[in-house]
């Protein structure tokens, strides 16, 4: 005779069903409570805390990560808060990468939207606009003061132009805008370029700066031996009358342009840019034109700062990458060590790889041999 089960082996059956049953409901996702705009490394943020906007984000959030092909270190940051801690993405227009995780989400046209709007709003009060050298030149006058503020480091320091027919020739003001000038180039005078904003009156606009005193200099007791010059856009060397290639990559630094340029640039460019990128031991623009792929490389493009300077020649500008997803350059450069007077010289290859035809190019670290 068969005996019926007791009533404490059917609720250990029911709460054993109940329980398999919650194991495999969909996972939801923690409240989100706001979220932060960023610019990585500079003093700049903006939250976001509408409702519907954070719906939308939600929602992009419950999608399914994928294995991402590369870690990137661009400058756009977008920190989710969710229940009580946050989790930080890197922004390349397309994707949104978690680094730590080597995982990626692909943002929708609703949420790809919302961010580039959010980011512009930012981008008005952290950068300044690129002013053409002919507008420029109006705008700064000789004799006029100006304050020149560095994007990396914040600090700000006043000058007087004092001449320049292409660009201008500038003194600091005093002994104390020199010492900060100084400081922003870490002690020592190089030349070496700068993203800066220079402001006069109420207007601002992207520039760069070398820090190297040269020639002569009018104003006296301000320490500092000859004028040093900034260039605007379109501005160009006095010597070669030309535009110098790493000055017009730190104005659009300055501008907040940067990564929209290098992600519309020909392998060449991008493979220009890269090299600009060590010769003025500029790590975000290292990053920003590298394929990363792990942490090991991100220690070697940091361990490039070893060379004091590097002279690069590049082959003449081709037009023919438009259906390859690889592209192949050589390089001859002329390498100066940090602890040596001599210069090695030496042929390399720069390779360089996109994920489709609609992706930016960038100089693939494993295959490019450094």
């Amino acid at each position: 005779m068969l005996r019926k089960p007791s009533a404490m082996f059917l609720l250990t059956v029911i709460l054993l069903i109940v329980f398999l049953a919650v194991l495999h409901l969909p996972q939801m996702p923690e409240i989100l409570h706001s979220i932060r705009i960023s610019y990585a490394g500079l003093d700049a943020e903006k939250i976001i805390s509408n409702s519907e906007q954070l719906k939308i984000f939600t929602d992009m959030l419950n999608d399914k990560r994928e294995k991402s092909p590369l870690l990137w270190y661009g400058r756009r940051e977008v920190t989710f808060f969710l229940g009580n801690g946050g989790e930080t993405y890197t922004f390349d227009g397309k994707f949104l990468y978690d680094n730590d995780k080597t995982r990626r989400i692909k943002t929708g046209p609703r949420t790809r939207n919302l961010l580039q709007k959010n980011f512009h709003a930012l981008a008005q009060d952290t950068f300044a606009p690129m002013t053409s050298w002919s507008e420029a030149k109006n705008i700064f006058p000789r004799k006029a003061r100006a304050k020149v503020t560095d994007l990396e480091t914040g600090l700000s320091f006043w000058v007087q132009r004092r001449g320049g027919t292409y660009h201008a020739d500038v003194q600091p003001l005093s002994k104390e805008d020199t010492a900060v000038m100084k400081k922003i180039f870490h002690g020592r005078w190089t030349w070496k370029r700068r993203a800066i904003i220079v402001e006069v009156g109420h207007k601002k606009m992207a520039a760069s700066m070398n820090g190297m005193p040269h020639g002569q200099g009018a104003i006296k007791n301000n320490n500092f031996p000859g004028h040093f010059c900034i260039h605007f856009y379109n501005s160009l060397t006095h010597g070669s009358r030309s535009r110098d290639p790493a000055h017009h990559l730190m104005i659009m630094k300055a501008a907040g342009v940067l990564e929209d340029y290098l992600a519309q640039a020909t392998p060449l460019e991008v493979a220009r840019a890269f090299l600009l990128g060590i010769e003025q031991q500029d790590q975000y623009l290292l990053k920003i034109t590298s394929k990363i792929t792990s942490q090991n490389q991100l220690e070697l493009l940091e361990k490039i700062n070893n060379w004091a300077d590097i002279n690069f020649h590049l082959p003449d500008s081709r037009d023919d990458a438009h259906y390859q997803l690889l592209y192949v350059i050589p390089a001859e450069l002329a390498l100066l060590p940090n602890d040596s007077t001599r210069r090695i010289y030496t042929d390399k290859v720069l390779v360089l790889t996109r994920e489709s035809l609609t992706s930016p190019w960038l100089v693939d670290l494993n295959l490019s041999p450094y």
